[in-house]
């Protein structure tokens, strides 16, 4: 939602080109795309430490970080792609019906592609769970298929599933998350179907062809975990540590529950519209309440103060919906830092157009988002 891509080709990669050599470790707090930790973890010799309160995002960032070594992209698909064809001629019954209710033309069309979606396979949680909403069924039986069949063994199957999972985001019929996928009307029909129409098996290879190439020059780790309490317990002298916390009041969980279910391996239960599971059991933050989101802030730059530790933050300006500032992180980290600023134009995504102050609130925004360098007191005095 805030992807660091485009700052990496400028300031926060300059910065991290600057900085990541004569640090310990790299650790990224809250990793989300895992964009900031590949690129540190394949342009310096610094390991990375990625964590992120979801398994999506570990599973992503594991697919470089975690290996040394290049993966051969086509011999592992090769493989790949004739076990998943061994499992789908297992469930060739079904494989005609899912092609011919691909390519929908009507609500009603819809409708028939879901109800075929309950046809019972077993182990096959994205066919079930998720065909004929975010994907075809024709999708959701080749990403079953492929789910299925992952390698067992690491690096080929962190490769594979990153892979994997970057194609169920690149084909989810969705606006840039899933927290619901697009609903079959007159006009979002043809969104639908033109999402339904990707071939996930090719996306699948071009996405391993787009990581297999490029490790990690030193293995580094990948934590599922909550950011305070691995600074409160981890994080140690020498480190740069980079923070890019939530700025929305939704929960992340919310609008990538289809990517964490894929990289867990499937939820209890899904129900509803989005097809998401029970608000218990998908993780949470407190940088994403309003009531706490301050609180976090101030706890997680106390942890950091304890060590001799440099700090890059990046938080957008304005109003945010979790109630936390710039001003408040600018004021909660003088205490212990010595502080630099950056302004660096951003567009950021609104989770989704809807009505703000009564208008029409787009899907992205544009404005500036601070990128801050923290310098521990002690270390600089």
């Amino acid at each position: 939602m805030g992807s660091k891509v485009s700052m990496l080709a400028g300031t926060l990669g300059d910065q991290l080109t600057a900085l990541a050599p004569d640090a310990e470790r790299f650790v990224d707090l809250f990793a989300g795309s895992g964009a900031v930790s590949r690129y540190v973890a394949t342009t310096t010799t610094t390991p990375v430490v990625a964590l992120d309160l979801m398994a999506y995002s570990s599973a992503i960032t594991a697919g470089t970080v975690t290996r040394t070594g290049k993966v051969d992209a086509a011999r592992l698909f090769q493989a790949w792609e004739a076990r998943a064809d061994r499992w789908l001629r297992e469930n060739a019954n079904l494989l005609k019906a899912a092609a011919a209710a691909s390519s929908p033309q009507s609500e009603n069309d819809v409708s028939g592609a879901r109800a075929l979606c309950r046809a019972h396979i077993e182990g096959a949680f994205i066919w079930s769970d998720y065909g004929g909403y975010y994907y075809s069924p024709l999708q959701a039986l080749h990403l079953s298929a492929l789910h299925s069949t992952l390698p067992v063994r690491a690096p080929s199957r962190t490769v594979a599933l990153a892979a994997l999972l970057r194609t169920a985001s690149r084909a989810s019929a969705s606006p840039g998350h899933t927290a619901q996928p697009f609903r079959p009307t007159e006009r979002l029909l043809p969104h639908l179907r033109s999402a339904w129409s990707i071939d996930v098996r090719r996306e699948v290879r071009r996405q391993l062809e787009g990581l297999a190439p490029f490790p990690a020059k030193v293995q580094g780790q990948v934590i599922t975990g909550d950011s305070v309490a691995y600074a409160q317990r981890h994080v140690r002298d020498g480190d740069l540590v980079f923070c890019d916390p939530p700025y929305s009041e939704a929960q992340y969980s919310r609008f990538y529950h289809v990517l964490e279910g894929i990289a867990r391996g499937g939820w209890i239960s899904v129900s509803g519209a989005g097809r998401a599971p029970s608000g218990a059991d998908r993780p949470s933050s407190d940088f994403s309440r309003r009531t706490r989101a301050i609180a976090a802030t101030e706890n997680l730059l106390t942890a950091l103060a304890k060590r001799r530790t440099t700090v890059l933050w990046t938080y957008p300006e304005g109003e945010r919906s979790n109630g936390l500032t710039v001003e408040d992180i600018r004021r909660a980290a003088s205490e212990f830092f010595t502080i630099k600023e950056t302004r660096i134009p951003m567009r950021h995504s609104t989770l989704g157009g809807s009505k703000e102050n009564g208008a029409q609130r787009l899907g992205r925004k544009e404005l500036h988002e601070v990128l801050f360098r923290f310098e521990s007191k002690a270390t600089t005095s």
